[in-house]
């Protein structure tokens, strides 16, 4: 049994009940799981996967690489099992709240997870993170400055 594979496959289902885009055939699911999971790892939970800083902000190719293989590669195979699981309700709260912190806009995402990865690993506060991002990202100027702000200081706690 694949944990790693399972883990992902239930934690992914937990995010299209909560209403998050995460389907393979689109760019913007693909890029929510990448920034829902490094937010969730923001909170310590234990996903375990390793991030760099790239195009869209934080970034894992082993978390792509397992993500296509649970909901392409072997979906059949993941569907069938997760069905004798349960994601851990510590786990589901976190996605849960969240979503009700955050929302399911893919540029809030986006902002939130960047800010946190330039805060993380180059010690910027979250003024500071966001100044960056702009510098970084200025086609993400659109996201909810206040709301990311607010999800910023929540992780932060």
């Amino acid at each position: 049994m694949d944990k790693q594979g399972l883990l992902l496959k239930l934690t992914l289902n937990a995010f299209e009940r909560e209403g998050l885009e995460v389907t393979t055939d689109k760019f913007a699911g693909r890029k929510n799981v990448q920034k829902v999971i490094y937010l969730l790892q923001e909170r310590r939970l234990p996903f375990g996967y390793a991030f760099s800083w790239y195009l869209r902000g934080p970034y894992s190719p082993g978390l792509t690489k397992d993500y296509f293989r649970v909901e392409s590669d072997l979906k059949e195979y993941y569907d069938k099992e997760v069905k004798d699981y349960r994601l851990d309700k510590t786990i589901k709260d976190e996605i849960s709240k969240m979503v009700s912190e955050l929302g399911t806009d893919d540029s809030d995402l986006e902002a939130a997870a960047s800010a946190q990865f330039l805060m993380v690993n180059e010690g910027l506060s979250i003024v500071n993170a966001l100044k960056e991002l702009n510098k970084r990202k200025p086609e993400l100027s659109g996201f909810d400055k206040g709301k990311v702000t607010r999800f910023l200081k929540t992780l932060s706690k």
